[in-house]
Formats: structure tokens, sequence, C-alpha cells
């Protein structure tokens, strides 16, 4: 201190306040690392209570942090650490099965960074960013009719479609009105109701082209003649301009690019069927045609009135053809299991099929000339590759010792009740049992992980964590209250 008296006064004061920010932001980083519990071989800290207090509360403003909500966070925070420390030490992370399914779920994440950066990045550019900006005024309000083909589209429906588009614009040369043609005739479902308006767009906003350039070419509130665009024949009406605004670039620049991500869709698929065809020779990609056909063959169920289109119901598929090798390359291979494993995803129709099996095998080989080109060393991946296998083994833990022993005890009950309940009934039955039997297990065995790893909570931190948490929360609410002005 007798050094900074010799200063001059507004170095002192320079020199004071850089002295203070620093042991203020020690004091911020040691009460961050405040222990809330601790068990052998791991902790739970303030900040990770908070964290996860804000996140998972996000949506409930009122909900404020307490020792009850304190309690139930740090000790589903310590048993997520502990499970993986067990999954560990019984040697878990070198199950093969495990390891693979972990990896499986990382190239995916691998996959998805590349396709921005290699794909999407080279149609969504800052150019065209630029120029959407540019041209954000006027808008004009547009509306169109869809008559729907595709590259797979039979020729005679084709020409039906086509046929049809021209007695459509045969009826507008004679005076019916837009509106009332498109809601009898448009086959896009989300304008149709709506005589086929779009809202006030501006050019850049229309992901076809063709469109693009119609647009442009057309009178204010005229029609354009039929065009083929990419999901069909289209007539486009181009109605009143309005004259709006124009924020600030980087207040508008995500949403511009979040509005060009979704209009370019068909850009950036074209961009990535190009990209998969290059590389896919280098990675030595294999179609299995026979596995692919036997698949399908096993899962269609009928016809649907779209062409060669047809239903498929994968409750049809056994163990067998899910485990098909369908597609591989080096490093990689795509099974039935991937296609079909995600109940949300799972294909109900051919065309399904071909859109998530082509989504499989592109990020296949995206994957393998990620790590090639080193997207899987930067630090952001290493960590979400160490926390998807931390998923996985605690998953695989759960199943060992809840799942597993539950399903056992549901088929002996299944067996001994199907004879005595109608099916109806031994279906509730079963669902109340198993919802009571994997609570009582999970319990148990979380019981024995806090003795076998003495978890004990420091009970003296909870008031100035909780404290520190309230004042987080009322600033998130504050900033979500400022933001919505």
């Amino acid at each position: 201190m007798n050094n900074i008296k010799k200063l001059r006064p507004w170095k002192q004061t320079i020199l004071t306040a850089v002295l203070l920010s620093m042991l203020l932001y020690s004091c911020g980083q040691q009460r961050d690392r405040t222990k809330l519990a601790v068990f052998d071989g791991g902790t739970v800290t303030q900040k990770e209570y908070i964290d996860h207090f804000l996140s998972s509360t996000i949506y409930k403003p009122g909900l404020m942090p307490s020792e009850k909500n304190l309690l139930d966070i740090v000790f589903q925070k310590a048993m997520e650490k502990i499970a993986i420390l067990e999954a560990r030490s019984r040697k878990m992370d070198t199950d093969s099965a495990l390891v693979s399914g972990a990896k499986k779920i990382a190239d995916t994440n691998l996959a998805q960074k590349y396709m921005k950066a290699e794909v999407i990045s080279k149609v969504v550019t800052d150019s065209l960013i630029k120029k959407f900006y540019d041209s954000f005024t006027p808008q004009y309000q547009m509306r169109y009719i869809l008559r729907i083909v595709s590259n797979r589209t039979p020729a005679t429906t084709l020409k039906a479609q086509q046929d049809t588009i021209n007695i459509i614009y045969k009826l507008l040369r004679k005076g019916q009105k837009f509106e009332d043609l498109a809601k009898e005739y448009s086959q896009d479902m989300v304008s149709k109701s709506k005589g086929g308006d779009i809202g006030y767009v501006i050019k850049e906003s229309l992901g076809d082209a063709k469109m693009r350039e119609v647009m442009e070419a057309l009178p204010e509130e005229s029609y354009s003649k039929p065009f083929l665009g990419v999901s069909g024949f289209y007539i486009l009406y181009k109605g009143k301009k309005r004259d709006v605004s124009v924020p600030e670039f980087e207040k508008v620049r995500a949403k511009i690019w979040l509005t060009l991500y979704r209009t370019r869709r068909y850009d950036i698929e074209q961009q990535a069927k190009k990209l998969f065809k290059a590389l896919a020779p280098s990675y030595h990609f294999k179609l299995n045609k026979s596995a692919v056909k036997q698949i399908i063959q096993k899962a269609k169920i009928g016809k649907t009135q779209k062409g060669d289109n047809f239903l498929l119901e994968p409750g049809l598929l056994t163990k067998k053809e899910l485990s098909l090798v369908l597609a591989s390359c080096d490093g990689g291979k795509v099974t039935g299991w991937n296609v079909f494993a995600d109940r949300k995803k799972a294909p109900t129709d051919k065309r399904e099929f071909d859109k998530r099996f082509d989504l499989l095998t592109q990020q296949m080989v995206f994957a393998q000339d990620a790590r090639r080109k080193g997207y899987n060393n930067t630090p952001e991946f290493k960590n979400t590759e160490k926390d998807i296998l931390d998923a996985f083994l605690r998953q695989g833990l759960y199943q060992k010792e809840v799942k597993d022993i539950v399903n056992v005890k549901i088929d002996s009950l299944r067996e001994k009740e199907k004879d005595i309940l109608s099916p109806h009934d031994l279906r509730l039955k079963l669902v109340e049992q198993r919802t009571k039997l994997e609570n009582r297990y999970r319990t148990d065995f979380e019981k024995r992980m806090k003795e076998k790893y003495h978890f004990k909570y420091i009970e003296k931190n909870f008031a100035g964590a909780i404290k520190a948490a309230a004042k987080r929360k009322k600033e998130e609410n504050e900033k979500r209250k400022q933001a919505k002005k």
C-alpha cells in the first residue's frame, strides 16, 4: 500500500479499481466453487446448482429457489456423477456396444457441425444475408396456387397436374378471383385456406429460385403464367407493396440467417447431395441394395395415393431385419435400427424412409470427413464427446440395476395374470406396476450408491447458495421482461 501512495492520484484510482475488480472476481470464483455436497471422487458446487435451477425453471418465472429444490437438484447432480464413477469402476466404458452407441451419437453431432461449416455456409453466405438486408423494403403481398409434383412423380400424374394448372390459368384469364381458385385448387395446405396468401415478403425470402425470378419480373397487382418450380406447378400473384422501417443490421442478422436457412432448404439439400457424392468413394461407401429391399418388403403394408409411395409399419420388423447393414463406409455403418429405432422419426412410408436413410448415410460420411479435417479436435467437441459417453454410462448402469430387473418381474406378472385379466385391464396393471417397481428399485440403487460413495450435504453453504440463486433468477426475469418490450 505504501507504493500505491507514491503514485499520482489518477494512477492510484486506476490501480485501486483494478485490484478491487480482481478481488471481486476472485470472490465470485470462490462462491461458484462453494461445495453443496461431497462424495468419494467428486462434489456438487454452487454454480452447478444455480445453472441447473435457472435452466429448469426458465419458463417458470414465479418459481424461486428454496431449500427443497436445492436438495433435489444437488442430489440429482451428485447421483449423475456417482453413476458415472460406478459405471467406470465396473469397466462399462470398455463395453463395445455402449462405446459404439456413444460414438454414433457423437458422429451425428460432428456431422451437424460439419454440415453447418461445409454445406450450409456455402448456401447461406454473408453476401446473401447482406443482399436480404439491402432488400428489406419494400415488401409485397404474395399469393400462389400450387399443384404438387416431384422428380418421382409418374409421367401420367405429372401431365394431369400440368393440365390442371393450365385450366386454373384459363379460369383466371376469364375473370375468376385468384383467392377463390386458390382455395379450391391449390395443394399447398398452409396457404390454401387463406386464398394462397403467404403474407408480405421480399424476393429473397422465397426459397425457390424460379419463384424469385418470376416475382421480380411481375408487375404489381398481377399474376404470372404457370411455371414449374421445386415443389410443382405454380401461378404466382404479386399484390400491393408496403414500405417498412429497416432495423439495424446486427439486430436482425441472426433472424435473417434463420429465415434463409429455412427457405433455402432445397438448395442446402442439393449442396449436401453433391458433396456426399464427391466424398463417398474416398471413404469406400457401399450401399447394400438387397438389405434395403428386404427391410422395405418386410415393413410394406400397402399403397398410398401418391405414385410410387407406399405405407410402412415398423412394428413388422424383427431383430433380424433391424440388424441388417443397409450401408457402410470406412469407420461407420447404417443399420435398420438406425432408421427405425427413434419412434418419433421412424418412417411410416417409403418416401420418409428414403429421406431418413439419405440423411443417415450423409451423416455417416460427413462425420468421417469431419474427423479427417480435425473437427473433432476442438475443446468444445471433446467435452461434447465426453458428455455423450457419460450419458451412455449412466443409462447403461440404470438399465442393469433397475430396468432389467423390472422387466423380468413385469414379464412374470404378465404371464401370471394374462388368463385372469382382460387385455385392457392387464395393460393398465402392468403400466402401474412398472412405474412402482422402477421407483422402488431406483430408490434402492441410489441408497446403495449414497452409502458406497459416502455422499454428504454441506448444509452450512445452503443459505448463501439460495440467496445467490434468487438474485440470478430475478436478473433473468428482468432480462426477459426487457426483451419482450
